[in-house]
């Protein structure tokens, strides 16, 4: 528990460190929206799901996966194309410790791209 505080709080410092950028050019643009929700193509929902959760901090929704954020991941067999997310992590540490995590659980992630039990590619940076 300690140390996944530590990771939290050492990622947190990290991206408030590279948000901030110093002299007078510096301008604050903040987006009027969010997105809610993704819909993505699914061929097992359920190896969906645990997929998400196991990997990237979601939690179960009747829909699909809900994260801290508020994003609504949600699955769909009727679609029948492969689609292509990009993840930003907030550090670099964050990114390090996702492909650490990855390759404990045997997905192989090369130059940072995976794919989901569905074949969706999910691009992380």
């Amino acid at each position: 528990m300690a140390d996944n505080f530590l990771e939290k709080q050492y990622a947190d410092y990290q991206s408030r460190k590279s948000a901030m950028k110093s002299g007078p050019q510096r301008k604050a643009h903040q987006a009027l929206w969010h997105v809610a929700e993704i819909i993505m193509s699914s061929t097992d929902d359920e190896a969906m799901r645990q997929f998400y959760i196991e990997l990237f901090g979601g939690e179960y929704h009747e829909r699909g996966v809900q994260f801290d954020n508020g994003l609504l991941l949600r699955f769909d067999s009727s679609i029948c194309v492969k689609q292509t997310i990009t993840i930003r992590m907030a550090s670099q540490y964050q990114y390090e410790q996702l492909l650490k995590l990855l390759a404990t659980n045997h997905i192989p992630a090369s130059d940072g791209t995976i794919l989901d039990p569905s074949g969706n590619k999910i691009v992380i940076v």
